[in-house]
């Protein structure tokens, strides 16, 4: 008796089985998990490329969720963790806090932002522009005891005085064509 039920519990158990068998994909048209995460459509896209601005009061990222043809400057907050589009004029000021280069004291900081050089004084507030060339600035450090900003420009040094504004060329190396 007991291999009677036994015997029928397995008979239904297959006649259950064979429609989940006669509906299940052919391999003709099996999607693989390469092809899904290859494509954004099916998965959205991640944030990507995350910075905090220079105070430390938003997080900047790259996003897409809109599905446009290239990725967009985002920000949450500590208050609003829901992500807020950069306008253009936020995507212009930010400063990124890596970019930052503090003087010993932490009372002002320089960074390089599209090729030029920036000064900033926390207590006040105020930034002052150091350098407004084509030429490409870059790497700025406080020198000279923190009286002067030293940075390059075309494989050369210069130095900028905070006091009195003064720019002064260190180093003068030429590169000559090699013949």
């Amino acid at each position: 008796m007991k291999n009677y039920l036994l015997k029928l519990k397995l008979l239904a158990f297959l006649f259950l089985l064979i429609p989940c068998i006669s509906f299940c994909q052919t391999s003709s048209d099996s999607l693989t998990i390469e092809q899904i995460m290859s494509d954004s459509k099916w998965i959205g896209t991640s944030p990507s490329e995350p910075f905090w601005n220079i105070d430390g009061s938003k997080l900047f990222f790259k996003w897409n969720p809109e599905k446009a043809p290239s990725d967009s400057l985002y920000f949450i907050t500590k208050e609003n963790h829901v992500p807020v589009k950069a306008s253009v004029a936020q995507k212009q000021n930010v400063v990124s806090a890596s970019s930052a280069v503090y003087n010993v004291e932490r009372t002002a900081y320089v960074y390089e932002k599209n090729g030029d050089i920036y000064y900033h004084e926390i207590k006040p507030g105020k930034t002052v522009q150091i350098t407004q060339t084509v030429a490409y600035e870059n790497n700025p450090q406080f020198s000279f005891n923190g009286k002067e900003i030293v940075y390059a420009r075309d494989n050369n040094l210069y130095s900028w005085n905070i006091r009195d504004g003064e720019t002064k060329q260190l180093t003068d190396v030429v590169n000559e064509p090699v013949k």
